[in-house]
């Protein structure tokens, strides 16, 4: 069993709500646009949603069946969703967007917005020819003429096209997702923005965390 696509189950990241009792191995996402321990192989996304109960099942049911991930259709197993991806199922008249619990831990939600996905700048630079490139957390880059986004800021796209059709600005007043330490899931109201640091309030308490746990959301 090549260890690139498997994983023990005993070490597998506390982030995915998995039985480890039930078989010694699970499958590994595809290296990418979502870090290891924020992400899930679509294949077991699909299990978990009752769609097909073994590997030999999900693979066959995504070549016969549309998966689309971020208006995308996708038939490797081992594709990586993360937070704010969203997965359609059209044979099955259903979509889910991924997301987290108050615990850290990666969930999969109904939803009936697939169109339109927050992402958060995380790195800008000037690239040949004087445009911006925009580094955003999904592993996407856009090009952009001005240069009025900062890191920490989100962008609503309109998938799969990528065009940008809202700016959400990390400042005082933004509605924020935490999204690791204490308050890791709640969804909270930035307060200040100070350097590296940002604070908000979250069920009459204040306190801070550091910009890269923070994602500006609709």
């Amino acid at each position: 069993m090549s260890n690139s696509e498997y994983l023990k189950r005993n070490a597998a990241p506390p982030s995915w709500m998995i039985d480890r009792k039930i078989r010694t191995y699970i499958s590994k996402p595809n290296p990418g646009a979502h870090a290891l321990d924020r992400a899930l192989p679509i294949g077991n996304v699909l299990k978990q949603l009752g769609v097909a109960k073994v590997a030999r099942e999900i693979k066959k049911s995504m070549l016969a069946n549309e998966v689309i991930v971020d208006g995308r259709r996708v038939t490797d197993p081992r594709f990586a969703v993360g937070l704010f991806d969203t997965i359609e199922l059209p044979t099955m008249k259903q979509a889910f967007i991924v997301g987290i619990d108050l615990k850290g831990r990666i969930t999969i939600t109904p939803t009936k917005e697939t169109k339109h996905k927050p992402c958060k700048i995380t790195g800008k630079h000037v690239v040949p020819g004087g445009k911006l490139q925009l580094n955003l957390i999904d592993g996407r880059n856009l090009l952009v003429a001005k240069d009025s986004y900062k890191v920490g800021d989100t962008l609503v796209l309109d998938v799969p096209k990528q065009d940008i059709t809202k700016h959400l600005k990390l400042e005082a007043g933004a509605k924020a997702l935490i999204t690791s330490g204490r308050y890791v899931g709640h969804t909270v109201k930035v307060t200040a923005v100070e350097g590296s640091m940002v604070k908000f309030a979250v069920n009459d308490t204040t306190s801070e965390t550091h910009k890269e746990h923070t994602y500006v959301i609709p």
